[in-house]
Order: C-alpha cells, then structure tokens, then sequence
C-alpha cells in the first residue's frame, strides 16, 4: 500500500486499487488507504479482474518473482483497456539473456530455496509485446540516493562503483539495474 498512499496524494481525484497474494499485505495496505480498495489475489489468475478494467496499471518489483514473463503481460494487457498504460518497473537485461535464479539464505533458511530476483531481457520481452497490438518504450532508472544494508542479505542496497555513485546490489551480488516499461494498449 505504500506506492498507494504517495500516489493517492498527488492524484487525489484517482480511485486505486491493489492486488497481493499476501492476506498480511493487503490488510496493512487496506488500513492504510482506507478509501481505496485492496483485494488478495495472484496476477497470474487471468479471472481477478474483468478486461478493460483498468485506464493504468502499474507492477513495481513483481515481474521478477514469476518464472515466465508471458502470463504476467498477457494479464495486464487484457486488464487494461484501449489506450490504457502499464508501467513495470522491474530489472530487464540489455543483454539477450534471460535468468532464473534461485538462492538461499544458509544462515536463516538453510532448506528453503527462494526466488524473486529473475532478469528478463529487454528482448525477450520485446518479442512477446511484438505479437500484440502495443507500444512499448524502455526508460532506465538510476537510484538517486544512498540505500544502507540491512539484516536480509537480499534487500538492495547500494555501492559505489566506477559508473554510479549509488549502484544497487544485494548479496547474490548482482549489480541492480532496474528499468520502467512503458506499453501503451492498442
């Protein structure tokens, strides 16, 4: 609820609504933005929204999580109506690589493997958009400010490196470089 309750300010006028798979989140969220409306749910279910629903869709750090890129798109593509505008922001590789990764905290979880940190390629991705009647634009973002490291391993923080003073990283090592997509629907 977060991204909710700084966007609700500047666009007062705007109704919002989330989605999360976690009762716990969408309870925090719900509380608070009490006008605004908060359902658990997955992306994945095509079935959680009607088509056309929405004017703008935006997914921050989700994108990552799912082990194809396919479902996730098709959803919001069909969610969003004619004209209408998603924005992920997610990490996209320059590269015509795709990673799935999986890591585990052998500190805290030492069975449990976990996922969240796949990288799309801008490629891939393109090509999927390509077969559907969409625009779509690729903006890189840089962090703008200094990010400390905390207890999880896996929360970003950043460094500093010869390219940028502030460059995200986590401790499966990966230098962060997140992107927003924009697609405008046909």
């Amino acid at each position: 609820g977060e991204q909710v309750h700084y966007l609700r300010h500047k666009f007062p006028e705007v109704r919002f609504q989330g989605l999360d798979v976690s009762v716990r989140m969408v309870d925090a969220a719900r509380k608070r933005n009490p006008t605004h409306q908060f359902s658990v749910g997955s992306v994945l279910d095509a079935d959680t929204f009607v088509p056309d629903h929405f004017d703008l869709a935006f997914s921050t750090g989700t994108l990552s999580i799912f082990d194809a890129p396919e479902p996730f798109l098709d959803n919001l593509l069909t969610w969003v109506n004619a004209n209408g505008v998603i924005l992920i922001f997610s990490l996209f590789n320059e590269f015509p690589i795709d990673v799935k990764m999986q890591y585990r905290d052998t500190a805290n979880k030492p069975d449990q493997w976990q996922k969240g940190w796949n990288i799309w390629s801008k490629e891939t991705v393109g090509r999927f958009l390509a077969s559907k009647r969409v625009s779509w634009d690729w903006r890189p973002f840089r962090m703008p400010f200094a990010i400390e490291r905390r207890h999880d391993p896996m929360r970003a923080w950043t460094i500093e490196t010869e390219d940028h003073p502030f460059q995200e990283t986590n401790g499966a090592m990966q230098l962060i470089n997140y992107h927003v997509l924009q697609i405008v629907n046909c």
